[in-house]
Parts: C-alpha cells; sequence; structure tokens
C-alpha cells in the first residue's frame, strides 16, 4: 500500500464567485493540492489486473476513510473491495483493512455506491445474483453488504478496530438487471439502498429501499442485530417517463430520503427532455415515536431545476444534512457552456418545528465555477457549513484534469472557498472529482479513469481543507494567529462574524460589551431588527400582530419579499397568485407545470384531447399520428394518400380530407411544371441550401424518403424532367 505526503501548496488569484443571484465580483479563491494520495494494491488481485475501477467510490467519517475498487478480483473476478484507511494524527491516512464480499464466489462488483458512518460502511454490489430467479443463468439483482466496527474492547484506541461483515440485505422483487445497490448511503439506524435500472443501454425507473436496524432487544450487543426492509419507495414520475434513472443516487438524514431520477445518461439539448429530478420523501411518526414499525414515508416535495435547457443530469448527485440537500446539475449552460452548478436548498419549518406538514424546501442559491466546461456537480457533498462540488472537466491550466470546488456559508453567503487540485495531474485526463466526500475540514477526491496513455494510476487524494471564511487564502487561524481581531474567540476572523450595524464591531461583542441593547436575546442589536422603522422590535411586531411574516424567519412582510413574490402576505398565510400553489407559493398550482413558470396544461383543451401533459415541462405528449404543440398536427406522410399519383413526393394530407392540390411528380418548387428551376432546386439541396425549395420535397428517393438529399434524388428529378418515371411504381 503506497501512501504519498504531499506538500500542500496554496496560490492566490482573483477570480468571480458564482451564486445565484449576483456574483461578488471580487472574491478570491484558494487553490490547494492534496495532504496525501492513496493508492490500491495490485498484491490484493488474484488475477494481476491492472485496472480494479479503484475509487469508483469513496466515503468518509473521520478518522475513517473507504476507497472502494468494484472491478478487484479479490478470491474470483470482478468481487469488488473496499479499502479502509485510518487517520491516526496529522493529515496521512493510513491502510488498515481490504474488505471483500462474504460470499466471494462470484462477480458482485461490491463497492459501485457506498456510504459510511463512525460505525458502519455499507458497499452496494449491483452485480450480485443471490435473488435471481435463475441465479446460475441470470445476474444484476443486486445486493448490499453491511460491515460494523468492533472496537475490541477499546474505545479509546481505533488501531486494533476490525471491520466484520454483519448482513447482505437486499430489495423485494428483484429480477435481472435491476441493479438494486448501485445507489447507497446510511445514517444512524436507517439504510437506503437503489436499484435504479441504470444501464446506459437499457435505462429504465428504479426502486428506492429503506432498512431499519433492529437490535432484538439487547442494545449493548450489536453482534445479533439485523437490518429488516421498512419501505419501498418509487418513482412518482415514472408512468409519464419509464426510464427517469429513478435511484441513480441517493442520500438519507435522520426522517428524510433524497432519490436522484437525472432522467438518462449523457446531456441533451432538446428543451423539452427531462432535465432531471430530485425527490424528498419524508419518514411520518403516527404518534408512536417509540414504534418505527408504523412509520410511513412520504412524497414531500419534487425538486427540479429552475432552467429547462436541454438534459442536463440534475440529480445525477445528490446529499443530505440537517436542514440542507445539495443536487448536482453537472450540464447546467446558466453560467457558462455546461459550466455545471449545485442547487442548495434550505428547509424551512415555517415556525413549527414539532409539526413536519407545513415544512417546506426552498431553493437558497446555486453554487458554479462559472467556468465553461467544468461540468460541476458530477459530485456533491455536504458538511455542516460546507458543501463539495467535483468538477470533473475542470481546467486549471490548458489541460482537463477535474477538481474540486469547497463552498462555505459564512457571514450569511455562500462563498467559494478553496479549489482542490491533485499536485501530479499536470496532463489531460486527471478526472479529479468524479466522486467527493466531505466531513468537517476532511476531504476526499477520487481521480478514477485517465487514460493509461498518462502513466496515471487509480488513486485518492486526501485533504484538510483549511477554514477561511473571508476566501482570502489564509486560513481563519493563521489569519488570527497574524493579529487579526477575533473579539468573541470563536476561531472566525470579526471580519466574517455578523456586524448589521456595520460599524466594525461584531454584534455578539457589542451587545456582552452592554453597548447596545438585545432585547430578546437572539445576538443581534435591536436597532438591526426595526425594518419598517415602527420602533418596534420586528419578532415583537409580528408576535402583536402589527405585521405578517409567511417566511416565518422573523422579518415582516413589508420588509421583504414573501410567498417567493408569487402571492400575498395576510394574516392567516399566503394567498397565491392563480397559477401557484403551497404553503409559501413555491409550487405550481394543479394543471401547471415548471415552476416558476406555471404554464398551464389542461389535456382536453392544450392537447386537443390527444395527449397528456407532460408532468414537469407542461408540455404536450401527443398520442401516435398527431404532433404539433398542440396535438392537432397529423404529420407529413410519405404515401400517396391524396392520390394524386405523385407516390415520389411526401403530400401533406390533414385526414380524413386531402386539401392538397395534386402535384406533377419531380415539381419540387410546385409551380406546375417539371422543369430546369426543380433541377436547380434540387442541386441546392445536394449542397445544403434549403431556402427556395424545402428539404421535404426535394428528399425524393425512394418512395419513403430516406433522409439524404443525395445522387438519386438529382437523378430523380432530370428523370422527371426527361418524362420518365424510374423512382418507384406510379399507381
Amino acid at each position: 500500500m503506497v501512501i504519498a505526503n504531499r506538500r500542500r501548496t496554496l496560490s492566490r488569484s482573483l477570480v468571480i464567485v458564482f451564486v445565484w443571484g449576483p456574483p461578488h465580483a471580487s472574491a478570491q479563491v484558494c487553490t490547494q493540492t492534496e495532504n496525501a494520495q492513496l493508492d490500491w494494491n495490485p498484491a490484493d488481485s488474484e488475477s494481476g489486473e491492472t485496472d480494479p475501477s479503484f475509487t469508483i467510490d469513496l466515503a468518509l467519517s473521520d478518522p475513517w476513510y473507504a476507497v472502494a475498487a468494484n472491478d478487484l478480483d479479490a478470491f474470483t473476478t470482478n468481487a469488488g473491495a473496499v479499502y479502509v484507511y485510518l487517520r491516526q494524527g496529522g493529515d496521512q491516512p493510513v491502510f488498515h483493512q481490504l474488505l471483500v464480499p462474504m460470499d466471494s464466489d462470484r462477480a458482485h462488483f461490491m463497492g459501485l455506491e457506498m456510504g459510511m458512518t463512525a460505525d458502519y460502511i455499507v458497499a452496494g454490489a449491483p452485480a450480485d445474483d443471490d435473488v435471481c430467479p435463475n441465479p446460475e443463468e441470470e445476474s444484476s439483482c443486486g445486493a448490499v453488504y453491511i460491515f460494523r466496527r468492533d472496537d475490541a474492547a477499546t474505545p479509546g484506541d481505533p488501531t486494533d478496530d476490525v471491520w466484520v461483515p454483519q448482513e447482505k440485505i437486499f430489495g423485494v422483487g428483484l429480477q435481472p438487471g435491476d441493479q438494486f445497490g448501485s445507489g447507497v448511503d446510511i445514517h444512524g439506524d436507517w439504510i437506503v439502498g437503489s436499484g435504479p435500472v441504470q444501464s446506459c443501454v437499457t435505462p429504465g425507473s428504479g426502486s428506492a429501499f429503506v432498512f431499519h436496524r433492529d437490535d432484538h432487544g439487547t442494545p449493548n450487543d450489536p453482534t445479533d442485530d439485523s437490518w429488516p426492509l421498512h419501505a419501498e419507495l418509487t418513482s412518482p414520475g415514472a408512468f409519464q417517463n419509464p426510464v427517469d434513472r429513478f435511484g441513480e443516487k441517493v442520500a438519507i438524514w435522520e426522517n428524510r430520503v433524497v432519490v436522484g431520477a437525472p432522467a438518462k445518461c449523457g446531456y441533451g439539448l432538446d428543451p423539452t427532455e427531462d432535465p432531471g429530478t430530485a425527490y424528498v420523501f419524508r419518514r411520518d411518526d403516527p404518534g408512536t415515536p417509540a414504534d418505527v414499525s408504523d412509520d410511513v414515508w412520504n412524497l414531500e416535495t419534487t425538486l427540479i431545476p429552475i432552467t429547462f435547457n436541454g438534459h442536463r443530469l440534475f440529480g445525477g448527485s445528490v446529499d443530505i444534512e440537517g436542514d440542507t440537500i445539495a443536487v448536482g446539475m453537472p450540464g447546467d449552460s446558466t453560467f457558462a457552456s455546461f459550466a455545471g452548478s449545485v442547487y442548495v436548498y434550505r428547509l424551512n419549518d415555517r415556525g413549527t418545528p414539532a409539526d413536519q406538514t407545513d415544512d417546506v424546501w426552498h431553493l437558497e442559491t446555486r453554487l458554479s465555477n462559472g467556468k465553461a466546461q467544468d461540468a460541476i456537480g458530477v459530485g456533491v457533498a455536504i458538511s455542516g457549513d460546507r458543501v463539495l462540488g467535483g468538477a470533473v472537466d475542470h481546467k486549471p491550466g490548458i489541460s482537463r484534469t477535474g477538481a474540486g470546488f469547497a463552498f462555505r456559508h459564512a457571514g450569511g453567503q455562500w462563498r467559494r472557498e478553496q479549489r482542490l487540485l491533485g499536485s501530479d495531474l499536470e496532463g489531460p485526463g486527471g478526472d479529479l472529482g468524479l466522486r467527493v466526500a466531505l466531513d468537517g475540514d476532511r476531504a476526499v477526491l477520487s481521480q478514477h479513469d485517465p487514460n493509461p496513455a498518462w502513466g496515471l494510476p487509480q488513486r485518492a487524494y486526501v485533504y484538510h481543507v483549511d477554514d477561511d471564511c473571508n476566501a482570502n487564502c489564509l486560513p481563519d487561524a493563521d489569519e488570527i494567529a497574524g493579529g487579526a481581531p477575533d473579539c468573541n474567540n470563536n476561531g472566525v476572523p470579526d471580519g466574517c462574524d455578523a456586524d448589521c450595524q456595520p460599524n466594525g464591531v461584531v454584534d455578539e461583542c457589542e451587545i456582552a460589551g452592554g453597548t447596545v441593547p438585545d432585547v430578546n436575546g437572539n445576538l443581534v442589536p435591536d436597532a438591526c431588527e426595526d425594518c419598517n422603522g415602527n420602533g418596534i422590535v420586528d419578532s415583537f411586531d409580528i408576535a402583536g400582530g402589527g405585521s405578517f411574516d409567511c417566511n416565518y424567519n422573523g422579518v415582516p412582510a413589508e420588509c421583504e419579499t414573501e410567498c417567493n413574490a408569487r402571492g400575498v402576505c395576510t394574516s392567516t398565510g399566503c394567498v397565491c397568485n392563480s397559477n401557484f400553489t403551497g404553503p409559501g407559493c413555491e409550487m405550481c398550482a394543479p394543471s401547471h407545470y415548471r415552476y416558476p413558470l406555471c404554464v398551464h396544461c389542461d389535456a382536453a383543451v392544450t392537447c386537443s384531447g390527444r395527449g397528456t401533459c407532460h408532468y414537469l415541462t407542461g408540455l404536450c405528449v401527443c398520442v401516435p399520428e398527431w404532433t404539433g404543440p398542440n396535438c392537432d398536427v397529423v404529420p407529413c406522410v410519405a404515401h400517396d394518400d391524396c392520390n394524386d399519383q405523385n407516390a415520389c413526393t411526401q403530400d401533406v394530407c390533414t385526414a380524413p380530407d386531402c386539401t392538397n392540390d395534386p402535384r406533377m411528380y419531380g415539381d419540387v418548387n410546385d409551380d406546375g411544371a417539371a422543369d430546369i428551376f426543380d433541377i436547380v432546386c434540387v442541386l441546392n439541396g445536394f449542397a445544403g441550401d434549403f431556402s427556395t425549395c424545402p428539404f421535404t420535397a426535394v428528399d425524393l428517393i425512394p418512395c419513403t424518403p430516406d433522409g439524404f438529399v443525395d445522387i438519386f434524388d438529382i437523378l430523380a428529378v432530370l428523370d422527371a424532367f426527361a418524362g420518365t418515371i424510374q423512382c418507384c411504381a406510379v399507381p
């Protein structure tokens, strides 16, 4: 096992911070290289392979690191394995243990996806065949392996800990190709695993299965624990898009699961294509908090991008922690062509923390590096006030090496804090950032599939991300040690702490010094909490009924945009405009689609009764034989429906009555004769010029046009000019 220490380097450059809304044009970002590299050991392979897909996925729960090699020939071909490392001090993790499938007699591809806590590692094995109807001949039903950390009765010494196999779990009703385990995550006593039928050759819509740990009445003895199935989650949109790839990525935190459905493989530019979706499911307790067996998982909200400019892989990566959700959209071209972005959503409990039913997820920001082709968002991770986005196509210089970008929420705003690069990735194809993991200030990035010609092995890059709240490329601790003030001793320079006045003194320190009042004890000077200037602190103003607060953030409605600017705030809440609904007017009303546009679509009227409204875009999806925005156009046909003895040209007929005048064969410009002008039209079409005669007119051969304007079309119109017809039989 080779682990190389690397000297971290910092450089300062002037860049633009791109977030949703006006950019912070003068912000700086620090560039940081890795502290260590993690490599796989070729001796672990039975076959002597050179490409075990090391770093296909990563997981991190400091001080433990897990790196998967799902193609590793451990005991059998493509069994898969997980390398576990332990950071014992400083920044250098050391190899600790190799985890392999409990039943390594077949290919499992274990480790394609992983999840990790301090005590458990879960590893998906989408090629597993144990529950396939005919396991000797069928495969890829899938499974998830669970490994538990045994502290060897020395809880203060992790060096003798052993990760032991605990259980192998399955979804229900799995069939060959379901690939359960393609997505997996764990938090506390809950595991979510998914099978999106994610092959790009045969995509589909899968399921996510939720499991809960049962200690069997012996909470101090984990050896007899099991993980029974608790619920199955399915795609709400599969009825209209059966290939939405629901379950491509999953994330779980306490009582919520986020399921990504990026719709299909690769990018698309057709604005009618599904841009991808992320679904949030919430576990509801019917009043028996001590008994989770009767809890129900309900769809809480559907997250979709605010731009529909083609298929952009929204939902191809997801994460959740606490009140924050991150969704990657690597194909987003809002900031620059395929620059990518990470959507960050924040939970608003609307002032009723004990009642989840009125909770709302608001889009707080979109994070991007703003550079074309970066594809940021291909991987995402959240930890505390930091979001990490992988930008696999980033070019720090002239070569595409990839990178990771750490964003941090400080001083009331999101800032791009660090750019993470690989010190030895100088040529093209590094693919750094395809997978990312984050825990506090510890990060790890994968460099998964470089071109062998570049001589770069697959490896993981480990970082200690410095706290740099103001993005000036000086770690906060060093800045304070160098004399930057920190009046409240919270380890954050005063310039990043709240100073609402602003008068150069941190609010908390002003209040502690008794120089300003704080009647409600929220560490904000009263002078900053009277937005409407009526001499009453805002929270008291709202409590007394003098002002309304439909955002439930303690700010009177008259001082900010309430109801998402799509309704009116009243004493009873938001009264939404006709095409919006929801507690904060954050959703489209029935028969309205594509928030925030919320365009109206009524299948019976908008689609002429010949189609349905697409569940995301609201565009008409027409039944066969009808087309057009309103499903009121019959497609052009290449048959002699008009019976005008003109089968070699495309008649455009409106069923059931033909309204076209008969056209002479070869009369491509429809002037009543087959002449030199028709020959010129076809020659122009052959050259790519359809300004005089449309493509459908000059594509003559064969009788069912072949989609090309070529020499055969030229010969056909020459035949017509000469008075002969040879392209096809004329009735």
